[in-house]
């Protein structure tokens, strides 16, 4: 989901927004000085480019073309609110191309205001028909707000133009794979292996595209992070029924988890030297290989199973309250998933509940700054690796959690889950349910609005009460 965007040049700074003729010694220095910002922009020096900007701008606080660089500068700088300011004035001062506007529809889009940015984003394709760039980030804003066809067909048009861009390519992928097209969406998924931000491996050995091993030996490597490879895991029984020797990559902190996994096939850790095999092929492009459908990933549940070494015990075998496992945080790239604790805390008041936390990063000092002691059990502390999670999940009633890899985790073990997305989600959540094809024990609740976790928790109590109540029941049997 790269946003594509104009930047300086080193003919904008030639061709300077200030007076031309005759020119004073200050019109000169501002020349160089605008010179000296857009080198220092173009090598990445970004706060030396934007105090060069500053101090054109302070002689020429009109030279629009200038604002628009900085504006460029600031967002790369994280100060997203002042680049959208320096574009506006700029567009007002006349500086209205195809760019500008596209720049400012993606600092929109950095603060979560999707329309605004699919605004900007049309501004941009309607001033330049013929962008690509303009073309395609009105397609990623699109999608963003749930307009999954028209910005499928924007980036056909990215992709028709621009055949060798894998950037293209993949965001058409994810756009099928979003409205369930799995078809088409796993077909150009391996685009993802040609993105800038891709590991390259070279495995020195041919890829397996599904034809019979008959016999040889098959790598199956590891690729993206902990929830890609718990959600994927699926296949795994699959490539293990395979007639060949398989060896399947993962993480350490997968190891014991995956051994768990029905199927003949061997764990080698990312630690570990890779075996000299045959064939290889990613754990990711099984999902194109077994010709994944929305109806066959049902009847893959649960393929996990609680290991069966495990010293974990979170409560004594008389407690009989309603026991949630939550995870509030996630990593904050490629976006920010993560809900306050403080939604998670109000349902620690609700009678017969008894919250225990699954976080296990940073954001675990969440509760020692909110005072939560005797509110929420830490069980984070006793967990070694996944498998150690999955034993804790197994003694739970329900996991209440962001999209995170804890999410695919539960799902994969068919653990009663709710999974709380935020407005623009992940393609493998579709749109517009409330339900996953993935994990068929899994309930989801949406944002209707960018960051309105008021609203999912509105949801999420009432919800709460009747699972509560048919919990009491159950109980009284």
């Amino acid at each position: 989901m790269a946003r594509k965007e104009t930047g300086p040049t080193q003919a904008d700074a030639a061709q300077s927004p200030l007076p031309s003729g005759a020119m004073s010694d200050l019109q000169k220095a501002a020349v160089e000085q605008l010179r000296e910002a857009s080198s220092l922009h173009q090598a990445g020096k970004l706060e030396e480019a934007i105090l060069s900007y500053q101090r054109v701008l302070s002689a020429f606080p009109n030279a629009a073309n200038v604002l628009s660089d900085l504006g460029v500068a600031l967002r790369a700088r994280g100060k997203t609110e002042a680049a959208i300011a320096c574009y506006q004035k700029a567009i007002a001062l006349g500086h209205n191309n195809a760019g500008t506007w596209s720049n400012m529809g993606n600092a929109y889009r950095d603060l979560r205001r999707y329309q605004d940015a699919v605004a900007c984003h049309r501004k941009a394709v309607e001033l330049d028909g013929e962008n690509t760039t303009s073309i395609y980030n009105l397609g990623l804003s699109l999608r963003d707000v749930g307009v999954s066809q028209e910005a499928l067909r924007y980036f056909h048009q990215a992709a028709e133009r621009n055949p060798d861009n894998p950037d293209h390519h993949w965001d058409l992928s994810i756009s099928y794979l979003q409205i369930g097209d799995y078809k088409r969406g796993f077909d150009l998924y391996d685009w993802r292996k040609k993105l800038s931000r891709a590991v390259a491996r070279d495995f020195k050995r041919p890829e397996w595209n599904g034809e019979p091993l008959a016999g040889r030996s098959l790598f199956v490597h590891g690729e993206q992070g902990f929830g890609d490879m718990l959600q994927f895991a699926r296949f795994i029984p699959r490539v293990a029924d395979e007639d060949g020797d398989v060896h399947v990559e993962c993480h350490p902190g997968l190891l014991r988890l995956f051994s768990t996994l029905e199927g003949d096939f061997n764990l080698v850790s990312t630690q570990q030297d890779t075996p000299d095999t045959d064939l290889y092929v990613s754990l990711l492009s099984l999902a194109r290989i077994y010709e994944a459908t929305l109806d066959r990933l049902m009847a893959e549940n649960p393929y996990f199973k609680p290991h069966e070494i495990s010293n974990i015990q979170i409560a004594g075998s008389g407690d009989k309250r309603f026991k949630i496992g939550i995870m509030w945080a996630g990593k904050l790239v490629p976006r920010d998933r993560s809900c306050p604790l403080t939604h998670f805390l109000e349902l620690a008041a609700v009678p017969g509940v008894a919250l225990y936390s699954l976080q296990m990063d940073e954001r675990a000092g969440d509760m020692a700054r909110l005072g939560t002691g005797g509110l929420i059990t830490d069980v984070a502390p006793r967990i070694g690796d996944f498998a150690d999670t999955a034993s804790v999940i197994s003694q739970l009633d329900l996991v209440l959690t962001i999209d995170t890899a804890v999410c695919h985790l539960a799902g994969g073990l068919g653990a009663e889950t709710w999974t709380l997305l935020n407005y623009v989600s992940d393609w493998r959540w579709l749109l517009d349910r409330g339900d996953s094809p993935w994990y068929p024990n899994m309930r989801l609740f949406r944002q209707p609005a960018s960051n309105d976790w008021d609203a999912v928790f509105r949801e999420v109590k009432p919800a709460l009460k009747k699972r509560l109540e048919e919990h009491a029941t159950v109980q009284s049997t």
